[in-house]
This record gives structure tokens, C-alpha cells and sequence, in this order.
């Protein structure tokens, strides 16, 4: 999960010109200063809000003037090349960035005064790399943002078009947008575009593609939220997903059957997003099959959705829609899987909790069993440590396995189920500690499907593992992997 930051500081120039103005009522337009802010750092595609306030000689605003805007580097256009003042004097337009790297820049500058002028810049369009893997499919960004997927494609969660053809090589979404992030869910996919809009395809039968609608979608599909609040996050679940806005409001839409949008029976699926009430100001959100988990800057962990196996984290196996406080432990990472969630402490320790059937809590003496009518399961309903203690910096979630990478060096470690090699250990042997991934790379991401595992190594290329029946490892093959093989052409610069 990730949070991307907009806004930057302002640029301010001004310049006079020769006229003279009276002392009573504003007189002609002499000056302009910028007004607001603008991202430092945009993708192609990104939309910032730009205004300029028009002055006369005694800093008096001047109603009506008129001031041009125009790209002069970097592509991209303006909503209105020219404009009016108010009666404030701030004239204002949208500036859509171009997507060359290096400098965008917009100048604004006055009609009758074409020596007063402001000069508004953005780095070029440059986006983290990153993966995502879903139960049997991957996506993947690469540095413009342009989204790439690949796997299985019966729901069009690969968004290529459409077709429902499994890729076994990257295929680019069929979109033209750029995303700041991804998100693979169960068997839908949904990417934060640079508008701050957030657009999802695939399977959208509960609703999860939050379009109002309860249909699939082959390619990205906008999000229809009411108001279109700018978005920072989002998160892709089994059936559902949950996004956050730049305020840090959640909004969750799709299945809700066990109260994992945050909204009480009898709602069962809400096809168009829905405000999660009573949350608190969230920094990050993390979605797993039927739950979901907030993150806020003081580190608290909130939970909310389906708990029969402890996977919210507060000491009891009942699922809630109302938000229930991990106890006793400050995060500052949080990410969740199938039926299971952990956490990097501020200590430095990580933590995992909810269902063990599978050792994939990192720590033998760390589950017991759960009562589920009759049945009985192993799971831990609060944080235990996995052993032995060390940090992960970032962490990649699945089914049945779970995966870290250790700060500093970015060495992969993985633990739990390894029944198709999700491991990465060269064998098929499970781990109830973490195991080193072979022919160990550093690496700055990593996330974890049902039967495989992705990462992104330094030099920004995307290594899989495991299982890879429909293509899921995107190396050309339907051939398993018991250690890191390159994705087929997926330099991601």
C-alpha cells in the first residue's frame, strides 16, 4: 500500500510594469503572483488546479482583467488559455500535464501587461515501479505509470480488452491512462490514475468495481463516487474494495456480507462507493478476502469485516462492520491477505495474526485453535511475532504464504504454504519461519497471489515464483518456478 503526496510548495514571481494607478478604486493590472499550489512530481496526465492573483501598483486586486495561460515545455494543455478575474481578482484554470520527462511548465501572464508574467514547473512524468498479484493474475507499473497485466483473464481483470484471453507475457491495459498505483484483487484489478480518480476492471458481479453496476468490465471502468473526492489510495480485495481520499476519508464498495465495507447488515453489496462512517483520518488502507484494515499516522490499526479466524487482530473471532483497534501495538506498515493480516511495528518487529492452517503466521508457537461451529482451526486472534523477530519493510500478503523484504538490503523472506514454490527456496517445502528467496536480489517490492509471489529487483526488472497454471509468472510459460525467473521484457523504466 502506498501513499503518493501531490503538493508542493508555491512558486512566486511578480513583476511590474509602467503605469500609474490611482489612490481610490483599483486601476489597471500591473502584477500577478501565483496563488496555489502545484504537484512537484506528476505522471502524465496529472490535473493541477492553478490560479493567479491580478494586482494594480498599491497590491489592490483588479476585477476582470484578463490573463493568458500557455504551455511552454513539456506538453500537455490548459482548460482556458485565457481567462477572467474574479471579483477577487484570482484568475484560474486546470493545467493537465504533458508526458515528456524532464520540466512541465505553464506561464501565465497578463493580456495588457505582457512584461508581468508567472512561471509554474513540475519534475517529469516519473511513477514508482510496482507489482501487484491477485489470486491468479499480476499486474504491474512501470516508471510513465502505464499499467501492465498478465495471468488468468476470465473476468477481464487483466483490462486488455476485449477478449478474456490469459496472457502469458505482459499485456498493457487497454486504457491510455497513467496510474500513480495498482491493486490486483481476488479476480478484479483497480489502478489510482493521475487525475486522482480511481478506475477498475474485471469481475464486478457485487459491485466491486464500484460503477454503480453489477457487471464485469474488460478495461478500466471510472469509479462512480459521489462528488469525485480526490483519491490518494486504493485497495483491491477478494469481492470488494476500499479507497482513501486526500482528506484520509475510506470509501468501500462490493461485497459486504461480513461487514467488510464498514456499513451494517442487511446491506450485502453496494455497487457504487460508500463512506465509512466513524472512521478515523486513515494514512493507508489494506484489503484481504472479506476483511479490510486502516493504518493511521499515530499507528493505530483498525479492522473491520469477516473475524471467524481472528484476522482482525482484537482478541475475538466476531466479524463487525463497526471498526475494532488492533491492541497494544503501534504499526507503521499494515498489509492483508486472504484470511490473515500482518504488520511491521514501529519497534521494528513484525506481527501476524488470523488464520495459521498454513504456518502463515511466521511463528509455530504463535496460533491455537479456533472453535468454528465445531470445527477446529488453528488462527491467532491478536498480533503474535514472527520469529525470529526482525523487521520487513515491505510486506506481500496471499492466500496461504506470506513474504517481506528486509529494510536497508531489500533480501526477500517468505514463510507458510509452498506447495507450487511461492516460497522462492528452490523447493516445495512449507516454512512455519521465514526462509530466504534463492538467488537473493535486492529488492524494492514484493506481493504475494494464492500460489505465487512477484517482487521488483533494484534494476527494475519484475522476477515471479510459484505456481503458474494461467500464465500468473509472466515468463511465457505455464511451467512452475521454484525460484526467481524474469517476467517476460518487464524492464519497468
Amino acid at each position: 500500500m502506498r501513499i503518493f503526496s501531490l503538493f508542493a510548495g508555491l512558486l512566486l514571481i511578480s513583476a511590474a510594469a509602467c503605469s500609474d494607478t490611482p489612490t481610490g478604486a483599483a486601476g489597471a493590472p500591473t502584477a500577478l503572483a501565483s496563488a496555489v499550489s502545484l504537484p512537484d512530481s506528476s505522471v502524465a496526465g496529472a490535473v493541477a488546479d492553478v490560479a493567479v492573483l491580478v494586482t494594480d501598483r498599491a497590491n489592490r486586486p483588479v476585477p476582470g482583467a484578463e490573463v493568458d495561460f500557455v504551455v511552454t515545455a513539456g506538453g500537455g494543455q490548459v482548460a482556458a488559455a485565457r481567462v477572467q478575474a474574479d471579483a477577487e481578482g484570482i484568475a484560474r484554470t486546470a493545467w493537465t500535464t504533458g508526458a515528456v520527462e524532464g520540466t512541465n511548465t505553464l506561464r501565465a501572464s497578463l493580456a495588457q501587461v505582457p512584461a508581468s508574467q508567472v512561471t509554474f514547473s513540475t519534475r517529469g512524468a516519473r511513477v514508482k515501479p510496482q507489482v501487484s498479484a491477485g489470486v491468479s493474475h499480476t499486474c504491474a507499473l512501470n516508471t510513465r505509470g502505464r499499467a501492465y497485466c498478465w495471468g488468468r483473464d476470465t473476468n477481464g481483470q487483466l483490462g486488455d480488452g476485449p477478449e478474456t484471453t490469459n496472457r502469458l507475457v505482459p499485456t498493457p491495459v487497454a486504457s491510455g491512462l497513467a496510474f500513480w498505483s495498482i491493486s490486483a484483487g481476488a479476480q478484479h484489478t483497480c489502478g489510482l490514475a493521475a487525475d486522482q480518480r480511481v478506475y477498475c476492471w474485471g469481475m464486478g458481479v457485487d459491485g466491486q468495481l464500484g460503477t454503480d453496476r453489477t457487471v464485469d468490465s474488460r478495461v478500466p471502468a471510472a469509479v462512480a463516487v459521489a462528488g469525485n473526492p480526490p483519491f490518494v489510495h486504493v485497495e483491491a480485495g477478494g469481492l470488494h474494495t476500499c479507497a482513501l481520499t486526500a482528506k484520509g476519508e475510506t470509501w468501500c464498495w462490493g461485497r459486504n456480507m461480513a461487514g467488510q465495507l464498514g456499513a451494517p447488515a442487511p446491506l450485502t453489496h453496494a455497487p457504487a462507493p460508500r463512506r465509512v462512517e466513524n472512521a478515523p483520518a486513515f494514512v493507508t488502507l489494506t484489503a484481504g478476502d472479506n476483511h479490510t484494515c486502516g493504518l493511521t499516522a499515530a499507528g493505530e490499526a483498525h479492522c473491520w469485516g469477516y473475524n471467524v479466524l481472528g484476522q482482525l487482530g482484537d482478541g475475538t473471532q466476531l466479524s463487525r462492520s463497526s471498526l475494532a483497534r488492533v491492541p497494544g501495538i503501534a504499526f507503521q506498515v499494515i498489509e492483508g491477505g486472504a484470511a490473515f493480516t500482518c504488520g511491521q511495528a514501529v519497534s521494528g518487529y513484525t506481527y501476524c495474526w488470523g488464520s495459521d492452517n498454513f504456518e502463515q503466521l511466521g511463528n509455530a508457537d504463535g496460533g491455537s485453535d479456533c472453535d468454528i461451529q465445531g470445527f477446529r482451526h488453528r488462527c491467532s486472534t491478536t498480533p503474535t511475532a514472527v520469529q525470529p523477530r526482525t523487521a520487513y519493510g515491505v510486506l506481500g500478503l496471499g492466500e496461504r504464504h506470506a513474504c517481506g523484504l528486509a529494510p536497508g538490503g531489500g533480501s526477500a523472506w517468505c514463510w507458510g504454504a509452498n506447495g507450487s514454490g511461492q516460497l522462492g527456496s528452490g523447493t516445495t517445502n512449507p516454512s512455519w519461519t521465514p526462509v530466504a528467496v534463492q538467488d537473493q536480489q535486492t529488492y524494492v517490492d514484493i506481493s504475494a497471489g494464492q500460489f505465487h509471489t512477484c517482487a521488483i529487483n533494484r534494476a527494475d526488472v519484475v522476477q515471479c515464483w510459484g505456481g503458474n497454471d494461467v500464465g500468473q509468472l509472466g515468463d511465457g510459460t505455464t511451467a512452475r518456478r521454484l525460484t526467481p525467473t524474469d517476467v517476460f521484457g518487464t524492464t519497468l523504466r
